[in-house]
This record gives structure tokens, sequence and C-alpha cells, in this order.
């Protein structure tokens, strides 16, 4: 066997008969499921490691993402060895939401893909505060867009949104200096596009209000403009699930998205195109 493979599957542990908890023999099941006959190695301590670092969790949402489709497939080793590392105390809601939609990503037919390994070194090195704040953005930001009539990725990218700091605040349930320290680290991972402006109206939308040929219809709120980028609308996809039709999956009003659990849901927040806020004034008659 692959040394790889059968690392991976020792991490996890085989779950037989021989387990006489049967909240052991329910998770041997879905490792069975996720891996097929590799899930037969050496290894019977997992299934108490699984249910205490919360690897249980992530085998379960990672099911749950399975279901309705013909044949699942199972999951790439080398991706889901890294998976495992990353969700063992990865508490937060979020984190496990992304994780185990990498690792839902990664099940083909065969086991062959490892295109999720570089998603689940993104999703370890960002913070919980930075995922739910990606997930808030790029799950508000589809709404709009989609609504725009917008179909391809590229067309998209770096678009600039709107959306109003407060909302923002409560749905992600963080301050605004932390909105903004993380909008910093998802601007250095091209999780958003270069320069935001984060603040009062007047200092949002300062440069434009400065201009005579322009109206900036906003109301009188806190605002944080950002752009949106093709890595954004890839991270968004391989995080619930849809990771092997990549960014595409964004703009496909066809692909549902959206976290595996109720628990796991954050508020959509109202977002509306810079355009649609700052426009040519209309001529005068």
């Amino acid at each position: 066997m692959d040394p790889i493979v059968t690392g991976a599957v020792v991490k996890v542990g085989a779950f037989g008969e021989k387990m006489a908890d049967s909240a052991a023999k329910e998770t041997g099941g879905l490792i069975t499921r996720l891996f097929g006959p590799s899930a037969d190695v050496i290894g019977n301590n997992w299934a108490e490691r699984l249910r205490e670092r919360n690897l249980d969790k992530l085998l379960r949402k990672t099911e749950k993402r399975a279901a309705g489709k013909a044949d699942p497939g199972i999951a790439n080793p080398r991706v889901a060895s890294q998976v495992f590392e990353a969700a063992e105390y990865a508490d937060a809601e979020v984190v496990s939401e992304y994780l185990s939609g990498v690792l839902a990503s990664s099940r083909t037919p065969d086991g062959s893909s490892d295109r999720g390994v570089s998603w689940v070194a993104l999703i370890r090195r960002l913070s919980s505060d930075e995922l739910r704040l990606h997930y808030v953005i790029y799950a508000s930001a589809r709404q709009i867009l989609l609504e725009q009539g917008f179909e391809q990725t590229g067309s998209a990218h770096n678009i600039e949104v709107v959306l109003p700091l407060r909302d923002l605040a409560a749905s992600t349930q963080m301050t605004h200096r932390r909105i903004g320290e993380s909008v910093e680290v998802l601007m250095r991972e091209g999780l958003l596009g270069d320069a935001y402006r984060l603040g009062p109206r007047d200092f949002a939308f300062e440069n434009e209000l400065k201009r005579d040929n322009v109206e900036v219809v906003y109301p009188e709120v806190p605002a944080l403009r950002v752009r949106v980028t093709v890595h954004g609308f890839a991270l968004f996809a391989w995080g619930n699930g849809e990771g092997e039709l990549s960014k595409g999956a964004y703009l496909d009003p066809t692909v549902e998205m959206g976290p595996i659990d109720s628990d796991g849901q954050l508020p959509l927040v109202e977002t509306k195109l810079l355009k649609a806020v700052v426009r040519n004034k209309a001529s005068e008659s």
C-alpha cells in the first residue's frame, strides 16, 4: 500500500466489530465510506480521539455533504491526512465547515485527486475570524452578483462591493477593528483585492464625495468596501463542498452552497455593487 495512504488511514484507524461502543462503530462506518477498502488498516484507538478532537464532527459534516450523490467516491488520503491534522483542534464551527467542504470535494471514484492539499494549507493559515468574514462577504456578494447576471468569474474578478459595517459586525460577531485586521489578511492571501475602505460614510466614500460629477447613494451608516477575487470565489466553492467544480461553481445559480449544519449558518448581509452606490449625476435639464 502507498505509504501516504497507509499514513492517512492509520491516523484514523480501523473500526470494526471489535468496537463495543456503538458511537465508535458509527464513526467507523463513516471512515469506511470515506476511504473504502483502505480503511481496513491497523489502529483501534482513534474512535475516542475522533470524538474528543472534533474529527468526529468533521466526518459527519463530510458525510452529510455526500447525501444525495449517487456515488460520492472516496477521499484522497493525502488531502484527508492534512484535513484531519487541521481539524483535530478546530473548535470553531466555520473552520470545521470549510475543512469538511475540502474533504468532501476531494472524493473521486478512485480517490486520486489531491487538488485539495493547497486549500487545506490555506485554511490552516486563516483564523476563524478570517474564515468567518470570508464566508459572510462571499455568501452575501454571491446574491447580488447572480442578480446582476454575472456568469463568468473572470468578469466578476475585482468587482467592488459595499456592505453595511454594522450588519456585518452583527453577522460575524466581530468588532470593527477585528474586521479590518481580517480584511488585511484576506487581501494578503489574494482572497480580496488590493485596497479597501472601512468606516463612516464620509471616510468610506471620501474620494467620491469630492467629485462634482458623481453622487453617493448610500445611507449615513459606516460601510466596508472590498473587491472580490477569483481566488476568493474558489475558496468559497471548496469550503462548501463544490471544489470539483472549482471557482465556476460560485456564479452557477444551479449550485447550492452553504453550511451543511444549521448551527453553522451565518446571516447574510445586504450587499451592493459600488456602481449602484456611486453613480454619475443626472444631467441637468
